[in-house]
């Protein structure tokens, strides 16, 4: 990689995407050098380079915490079976039924966040 391509994020990114399909291969690369017969116990762990900077890319491509409370696992099935075909009403009928809770509450939980109030600009 050229150094330009470094400080580039939407390319590093790119590159751990390119390197996701490979990520069992690379996490045996590094298995294999901490399993190294010569290394005394206490001393660090000698890693090639490239199979650092590989491990590297990959932790980038790794989606960050999620911020705020997490969903209802209802909240999900409701997500999937929408993504099914089913209408709003029709998953909420059938979430309802397993779990109990009131269909109603569940159909709510469907609709489109509001937008949140813009921001004063403060100063002169």
């Amino acid at each position: 990689m050229v150094i330009e391509h470094r400080c580039n994020p939407r390319l590093l990114r790119a590159a751990g995407q390119a390197l996701k399909p490979h990520a069992h291969e690379i996490a045996k690369g590094l298995l294999h050098a901490a399993a190294d017969s010569r290394r005394n116990e206490g001393n660090p762990v000698p890693v090639p380079l490239n199979l650092l900077s590989e491990a590297v890319l990959l932790l980038l491509v790794l989606p960050g915490p999620r911020r705020g409370r997490p969903k209802k696992a209802e909240t999900l099935q409701l997500q999937q079976l929408l993504a099914e075909g089913r209408t709003k009403r029709g998953a909420a009928r059938a979430v309802s039924s397993k779990t109990g809770e009131p269909f109603e509450n569940l159909r709510r939980r469907l609709r489109p966040k509001k937008p949140g109030k813009p921001k004063r600009k403060r100063g002169t």
